[in-house]
């Protein structure tokens, strides 16, 4: 009955409405729960674009996810300026700046007391919503560097740069440059300096690579640069205290520290536990050393005792780079080093140093080397015919010319007839091809090479006391030690010449003679001659197939294995801009699949291609014919007998 159907049912609505609430209720605490976890925003942390910040902000990072928090990596971010805007606009959370980059950035004069810095910067950091918490310990103040060369003709000081006629070369980075309260031209100014025009600005290796290959006579770099100690370079005394203190020190957004609490809880383990050598030599294991900065910050907070150390830090899984004892790592071979580790993400490459880095590959010391041309020939006799590459290396990439440098000493030429001359160690680069030159008669055959000296310093050491005659060496063109000791005026470059005859260039093919241009400045008032031979980057050479009685490949199972095609192929990307490799050495065959492919397809004779059409051509005929054929008559079988051979079944019926 419809009547008494219709209160039961209003009852039954009743007598659920709790139940159809109580669902309601919770699907509305779940969606709160979960709006509430959605926006618990990963915490933002970044860095500046400069390998000192990077380490930072990796060990910020790396200490906030040990905390619990989700982090999200900006790491680098652009300059300086657009990192603090970043910050104040809300895209991003965190990073490690300088007291005196945020006073000069908030338009703030420059403090020289670290204490009252540090006050000021928090203070108007605060008024934005922003704090500045617990220093780092260390300050990475600007640093005006000269070589020990110019800081031996007296110039200690910043203000000793005004008086120098001519005026100074300076090369500063790009930063420094532009900045209006602390940068170049405010430098200038507060001491009275009279600088050359022409400033070269341009990123911090080019800076140092300015200074080091003499184009410039000062540069601006940072108390924290590898390169001061690697170099000897020499800090000059900011006696008038015209730079602000740049102590270090984490950055946040203060609604990022309510909500994530755990950030400052990071920040605070990291408070006064850093200084200036222990940043220095964590910049120095990624810019000189090649390591993958992740790895760097993991390993400087296990020893802090901040994290636990991992399997992974360590360095079984490296790929090691083999390069001479004395290479500058700053210029042509740092960026082969930096290529190297751009075609191994995610893998730590580290430098091996050795006086032979061919022979580090070739016993499975190092995967790669960085050699000159004469370690890719066995050692043979070149008085018995043509040196022959090594079968078991193969080059990658060209880094740079390198020349023969013979010093001598300005008031007592080298003698015509057995000279002592320290040519490095036995097994170096510069001791074969100071084999090979003698051999050719470039320099005297009665020549006596010794090692005297560990080292640049010593060796030349050596040559001012009279215990060798001469000192060779085999770098690129301009080499600061042996420029350094020219312009002293005490030594002087004796030419190496070679003719280019037949004989020379079927004994030592990769030689080459050359030319060093007068340069008045590096105290080279008139052109040398010299030898010039190519350097690159070497691997395990692909190897050959071996046939024999048990078959390919036989006895091959300790053969080195070759770098694969993918690195070989980016590493030699990144240093297209380079010469091309010499073409007396062995490329890898990666390199010649590149080369010769379209060799080949271009340089196919015209009879091949007009057989190839006439094959062609007969193929497609018969095709046709095919086509054309008539179709076979089908006949009813009328012959009901069994055919010769056949037996009646198969006449039946299907």
């Amino acid at each position: 009955m419809i009547d008494g159907d219709q209160p039961g049912r209003t009852t039954d609505r009743a007598a659920h409405a709790p139940a159809w609430l109580a669902r309601l209720l919770i699907v509305i605490a779940g969606l709160v729960t979960l709006a509430g976890c959605a926006g618990s925003d990963p915490v933002r942390i970044g860095a500046k674009d400069f390998t000192e910040q990077k380490v930072l902000g990796e060990m910020l990072a790396q200490l906030a996810e040990a905390n619990g928090l989700d982090v999200e990596r900006v790491i680098p971010v652009p300059p300086s300026r657009v990192a603090f805007d970043m910050l104040r606009n809300d895209d991003l959370d965190a990073y490690v700046e300088y007291t005196g980059t945020a006073l000069a950035m908030l338009g703030e004069p420059p403090l020289g007391d670290r204490s009252a810095s540090f006050r000021q910067a928090a203070e108007r950091l605060s008024e934005l919503g922003i704090e500045l918490l617990e220093p780092l310990g260390f300050a990475n103040d600007y640093a005006i560097v000269v070589t020990p060369a110019t800081a031996a003709s007296g110039v200690t000081t910043i203000s000793d740069l005004a008086g120098l006629d001519p005026p100074p070369r300076f090369a500063v980075d790009r930063p420094f440059s532009v900045r209006p309260l602390d940068g170049y031209q405010a430098m200038l100014n507060r001491y009275g300096i009279r600088a050359a025009s022409d400033v070269f600005v341009g990123d911090k290796e080019a800076v140092y690579e300015q200074l080091l290959d003499g184009h410039v006579d000062v540069a601006q770099g940072y108390e924290t640069d590898s390169e001061l100690g690697e170099f000897d370079l020499v800090v000059l005394e900011d006696d008038l205290g015209f730079f602000p203190a740049y102590d270090a020190a984490p950055v946040a957004r203060r609604s990022v520290l309510d909500r994530s609490p755990e950030l400052e809880v990071a920040a605070g383990q990291l408070a006064g536990r850093l200084d200036a050598a222990t940043v220095r030599e964590l910049v120095g294991q990624v810019d000189l050393d090649g390591r993958d900065v992740r790895k760097v910050a993991t390993s400087a907070l296990a020893e802090l005792g901040l994290i636990a150390a991992r399997p992974t830090d360590t360095t079984t899984n490296a790929v090691r780079v083999a390069v001479g004892t004395d290479d500058d790592l700053s210029g042509s071979t740092g960026r082969a080093i930096a290529a190297i580790r751009g075609a191994y993400p995610g893998r730590t490459v580290t430098v091996l140093r050795t006086s032979h880095p061919a022979a580090a590959v070739l016993d499975g010391d190092a995967r790669l080397a960085i050699v000159d041309a004469e370690s890719v020939f066995e050692p043979t006799d070149l008085l018995a015919g043509r040196d022959r590459p090594h079968r078991a290396l193969e080059a990658i990439a060209s880094v740079e010319a390198r020349a023969v440098h013979l010093l001598t000493r300005s008031a007592d030429p080298l003698p015509d007839t057995g000279p002592l001359i320290d040519a490095g160690p036995v097994d170096s680069s510069s001791r074969r091809t100071a084999d090979v030159l003698r051999a050719l008669g470039a320099i005297s055959p009665t020549t006596e090479f010794v090692q005297v000296g560990v080292d640049d310093d010593t060796r030349i050491d050596a040559l001012a006391d009279g215990r060798v005659d001469a000192v060779l060496f085999v770098g690129p063109p301009v080499l600061s030690a042996v420029r350094d000791a020219v312009t002293s005026g005490e030594f002087v470059l004796a030419p190496v010449t070679l003719d280019g005859s037949a004989e020379e260039q079927l004994s030592a093919p990769h030689l080459r003679p050359g030319r060093l241009p007068a340069d008045p400045a590096a105290g080279r008032p008139d052109d040398v001659d010299v030898v010039y031979q190519q350097a690159v980057i070497v691997g395990p050479a692909t190897p050959a197939p071996l046939l024999g009685i048990q078959g390919p490949g036989a006895g091959g199972s300790d053969q080195l294995l070759p770098v694969s095609g993918p690195v070989v192929r980016e590493i030699a990307a990144s240093l297209a801009d380079n010469q091309r490799i010499d073409p007396v050495l062995p490329p890898s065959p990666e390199l010649q699949l590149e080369t010769d492919a379209p060799r080949r397809l271009d340089g196919a004779s015209p009879f091949v291609s007009f057989v190839t059409f006439l094959v062609l051509a007969a193929l497609v005929g018969v095709v046709l014919v095919f086509q054309r054929l008539p179709a076979p008559d089908v006949h009813p079988v009328t012959d009901t007998g069994p055919r010769p051979g056949e037996s009646a079944r198969s006449t039946d019926g299907a």
